[in-house]
């Protein structure tokens, strides 16, 4: 059974992949496809949740509920984008459910979201469930490939970059074994040092492209808030292992790179000194990930005086 849902899952994001762009290009049946798609997990979700029916319900209710809202008041491009990400939520609860039934998946979601044991549903629960959905390692295969499609289709890799950042963290790290993948561990530290690698290499080179006017300052306040936000819920998750707030901020962070948001603000020309602030945080967090609480501060400001440097050099500020 597992098998054929991979199969299943491995067809819908083919067509989410072209569906979400046909639906941001305008064409209606690119909105209806991925309703379609919506429409046919939830089915699945509700044949394996029978005993739970009423829940299940109520999730694929609320869950379409949310979009649609968004259209009716005119935001189209976030009611496709929000579409997208439920698309993948509910995909990704299914592989859980078929896995262990819906009460345990429901439960052990919880349980990997907070490091918190449960023992009975409740709807803060089933909340908690669906958030942690998002730093889960299916979310991550079935997300990335759609982003990469539409961002090729586009010739706009910076909604790629923002969803690579957000999916290279410990958060997705937490869950591999949990996974397809057969690993002996979680690489959660690992995944710590790459994430904190990406954000040097994007802070970077992102700054330089906005000297150069390669790169618009609104793009840049968004990757600028996105890389504070992953950065600090990194952080809360290093002290308190709780995920929750990484998978908020992951969620965040997508729908953000692929929504176009504009801001009308005076951006000052010192803005790209905001990026050590990230900087800072993921050095922390690779601190407490490897007990290496001597050096915590240590690291952190090297790294931000490392990426400030770096801006310097490259971009003779």
């Amino acid at each position: 059974m597992i098998l054929t849902y991979i199969a299943y899952v491995i067809t819908m994001t083919l067509a989410l992949s072209w569906a979400f762009d046909e639906s941001i290009r305008g064409n209606n049946l690119g909105s209806i496809t991925m309703v379609i798609s919506y429409i046919s997990t939830s089915v699945y979700l509700i044949v394996f949740s029978l005993n739970n029916l009423g829940i299940v319900l109520s999730i694929v209710v609320i869950l379409i509920v949310i979009p649609i809202t968004l259209r009716n008041l005119g935001f189209n491009r976030s009611y496709n984008v929000l579409l997208l990400l439920i698309n993948e939520i509910i995909m990704s609860l299914v592989y859980y459910v078929i896995l262990r039934g819906f009460n345990n998946a429901v439960l052990a979601l919880s349980f990997y979201g907070t490091d918190i044991p449960v023992s009975s549903l409740s709807p803060v629960n089933v909340i908690l469930a669906l958030i942690e959905l998002s730093n889960s390692f299916m979310f991550f295969l079935m997300i990335l490939p759609e982003v990469l499609y539409f961002s090729i289709r586009h010739k706009h890799y910076y909604p790629l970059l923002l969803s690579i950042l957000a999916l290279s963290g410990p958060n997705i790290a937490s869950e591999m074994t949990h996974s397809i993948l057969p690993l002996p561990y979680d690489p959660i530290k690992e995944a710590s040092v790459l994430i904190t690698l990406l954000s040097i290499i994007l802070s970077v080179y992102f700054s330089y492209n906005v000297v150069k006017g390669r790169m618009n300052l609104n793009s840049y306040l968004i990757f600028i808030v996105a890389n504070i936000i992953l950065s600090l819920s990194s952080l809360y998750y290093s002290i308190s292992l709780n995920e929750i707030p990484y998978g908020i901020a992951t969620l965040i962070t997508i729908y953000i790179a692929l929504s176009d948001i504009k801001f009308n603000l005076r951006i000052p020309t010192t803005i790209w000194l905001l990026l050590a602030i990230p900087q800072a945080l993921w050095g922390l967090s690779i601190a407490l990930w490897y007990n290496l609480l001597q050096f915590e501060l240590l690291l952190g400001i090297g790294l931000s005086i490392f990426y400030i440097i770096s801006v310097r050099l490259i971009t003779k500020f």
